[in-house]
């Protein structure tokens, strides 16, 4: 935030992925670090292909959201590295995970 910024009244950064302060329980933040742990191990593989993912968010339901970036962009592959590598990994290796979506990538029908 700049200097002399008056940060929101809710306390949130602009910016910040993150929910309201207030909403994060301590096994839901654990949760959350989890999620970001294992995208740090997977991430080695994605970006060997030119790519990248990056955590957005975690909400009250176990969905995650992702950003995949790079090479993942545009890649008619986009949508099984997500389902098939992501989503099945995190939700084999945590409870609480229910889904993962990434932003802008569209679902097929």
């Amino acid at each position: 935030m700049p200097l002399g910024a008056v940060p929101p009244s809710n306390g949130a950064i602009p910016g910040d992925s993150m929910e309201e302060p207030g909403n994060l329980t301590p096994a839901r933040l654990g949760l959350e670090l989890e999620v970001q742990s294992v995208l740090e191990e997977i991430r080695p593989a994605i970006q060997m292909d030119g790519g990248d993912v990056e955590f957005v968010s975690l909400d009250a339901d176990g969905k995650v959201t992702v950003r995949l970036l790079g090479a993942c962009t545009g890649c008619a592959m986009s949508q099984l590295t997500l389902k098939q590598g992501i989503e099945n990994l995190l939700m084999s290796r945590l409870d609480g995970v229910t889904s993962v979506e990434a932003e802008g990538l569209e679902t097929p029908a």
